[in-house]
């Protein structure tokens, strides 16, 4: 039985659908000046090998925070605000933290760009991938959420489909939720993309006109050749493992698909969570994410995860269809409305009808969201053009690089919206 009848006949798990969420964060210490730091990782955070909380990237300068999973929106917030927090109370004198998703002036000589001081493996690898994908493109950022479904709740649906194993069944929602998660791909660029250019020194070509999301665009974005497969979890592993030997992937990890299955180990072990890599950096907030993208994001998740399966054979399709459309909503003009209006607003009257059971989020925070759909400037990209001509969006992400610093300094248990 399909999992949306399921949960229709059996109302009481209603107010069990509920959903892990785990964020990272990427973002760059600068100077005062909006250049990347050449200083090294805060003394004050110890051993920038092993803070599995504050670490960073791929270069020096590029400091990534991560939480731990958390059944509520508010307490995986709670703790990235305790880690932004002591990332601040940490940095070093005259340090601040680049709130936006194009990297800050670049140096001439990308040399200066110091890669990240990782075990000599790990180092091995960043050093191959700066050489076959250049340091620039590399030093964008972002925000990546990590999400999987209680146990309880997997074990009370695989109720609806018992000829499953629990590990069968458990992969079956995952690669069901990856699926659809790449196909409204483009909704996520339109409703949070804030990303209409570069905002200083760059040394790759940009459209001259401003988009919605150049980072999740397909030509100017973090992104790479490789070929997607989500048909089943054995022919996302091959499909992977294969890239690797024939040369297009320097390892597993250089896969930057939109959504990743992650486990132990995927093939004996299945799918223990999913990575949903979408999402730029929100510069009006000093937590680069708010409490209305993250409950937005549950209530998404968890309406694909009662949606039917996508046929076998129209996998590869649906989403060769699905990339195209994310690239083309990502290079409209991002206070145009989107081609694919009546899509989006469709998809939200489906959310309004699944809240009304859930109560993930309030009437008034769908609504909202749903004005971004109706009115374009409304959306991120959109209020960030009155910042565009010049120098304007590098003095702009600046000052909001100082303005978060000092109020976390003054104010450390600011709010993050």
């Amino acid at each position: 039985m399909e999992l949306g009848r399921y949960v229709a006949q059996h109302p009481t798990l209603n107010q069990h659908l509920r959903l892990n969420l785990g964020i990272e964060v990427e973002m760059h210490r600068i100077t005062a000046h909006g250049h990347p730091s050449q200083r090294p990782y805060p003394a004050l955070l110890g051993d920038e090998q092993q803070n599995p909380f504050i670490t960073n990237d791929f270069v020096e300068c590029q400091t990534e925070m991560i939480t731990r999973p958390f059944e509520t929106t508010t307490a995986a917030l709670q703790e990235l605000r305790a880690e932004n927090e002591t990332l601040r109370g940490a940095l070093n004198d005259h340090e601040l933290l680049w709130p936006y998703s194009m990297p800050p002036c670049l140096p001439a000589d990308l040399t200066q760009l110091k890669l990240a001081q990782v075990v000599p493996e790990a180092y091995h690898y960043r050093q191959r991938l700066a050489k076959k994908r250049g340091k620039t493109r590399i030093m964008m950022t972002g925000v990546h959420l990590n999400f999987s479904l209680p146990d309880t709740l997997l074990q009370q649906l695989n109720q609806a489909q018992p000829q499953l194993s629990a590990q069968a069944f458990r992969d079956h929602c995952y690669l069901k939720i990856a699926q659809r998660l790449m196909q409204q791909r483009w909704l996520m660029t339109y409703l949070f993309g804030a990303c209409p250019g570069v905002a200083t020194r760059y040394h790759l070509p940009v459209p001259a006109t401003p988009v919605r999301s150049l980072r999740n665009s397909q030509f100017y974005g973090f992104s790479n050749d490789a070929q997607e497969d989500y048909t089943s979890v054995p022919a996302y592993v091959a499909n992977i493992r294969q890239q690797v030997r024939q040369g297009v992937l320097l390892a597993p990890r250089e896969y930057y698909g939109a959504v990743r299955l992650k486990g132990q180990d995927l093939l004996q072990q299945g799918v223990d969570y999913l990575e949903w890599r979408v999402f730029d950096l929100n510069p009006f907030v000093p937590l680069g994410i708010d409490h209305l993208t993250l409950d937005f994001v549950r209530l998404l998740v968890l309406h694909d995860l009662l949606q039917p399966a996508l046929p076998a054979d129209q996998v590869a399709m649906v989403l060769q269809q699905a990339k195209h459309q994310n690239n083309q909503v990502a290079l409209e003009r991002p206070d145009y409305p989107t081609a694919y209006q009546a899509e989006a607003l469709a998809v939200f009257d489906q959310l309004v009808q699944l809240n009304q059971s859930w109560q993930l989020m309030t009437p008034q925070e769908l609504q909202q969201l749903r004005q971004r759909v109706l009115n374009p400037h409304l959306t991120l990209s959109a209020q960030l053009l009155r910042h565009w001509h010049g120098q304007a969006l590098a003095h702009f992400a600046l000052q909001q690089a100082q303005q978060f610093q000092q109020t976390a300094c003054l104010h450390p248990a600011y709010q993050s919206n």
